[in-house]
């Protein structure tokens, strides 16, 4: 059975982390925020948290395997798609595949947004029925 875990193992951390709290702990906080403002209907508010979570994340020393187990980037972009921010989402795909290029998520998404722009520029340039 696990072994349940108390106040000396939280010391034992603090010892070992001389206090400081770990970066890629301050990006899964982060992140965090940013979902729960997205959940609670404040889009403009959780992308900004997103956005900053993945500077943070980027700016992290690279380890393998990852200290961070996703890419924030590929988070904000799916949370940009769903609130109808495109261009937001275009970008963060594109820096996600840039960072990742095998990541089928990131292809994916982008090519969905890719296909919601273009339909929402020709849905643009469409004559009303009678202007023709």
């Amino acid at each position: 059975s696990p072994r349940r875990r108390g106040p000396s193992d939280l010391k034992q951390l603090k010892a070992k982390t001389k206090g400081s709290t770990p970066g890629y702990f301050k990006v899964a906080k982060e992140e965090l925020e940013g979902q729960v403002a997205l959940a609670s209907r404040k889009a403009e508010r959780g992308l900004k948290i997103l956005q900053s979570a993945s500077r943070k994340e980027r700016s992290l020393r690279y380890s393998e395997p990852t200290n961070y187990p996703r890419p924030v980037i590929e988070v904000l972009a799916q949370a940009a798609l769903r609130n109808g921010k495109l261009e937001l989402a275009k970008a963060s795909f594109q820096q996600a595949l840039d960072q990742n290029p095998a990541s089928p998520r990131a292809e994916r998404g982008l090519a969905e947004t890719v296909s919601r722009i273009e339909k929402g520029v020709l849905k643009a340039f469409k004559p009303e029925d009678g202007d023709e």
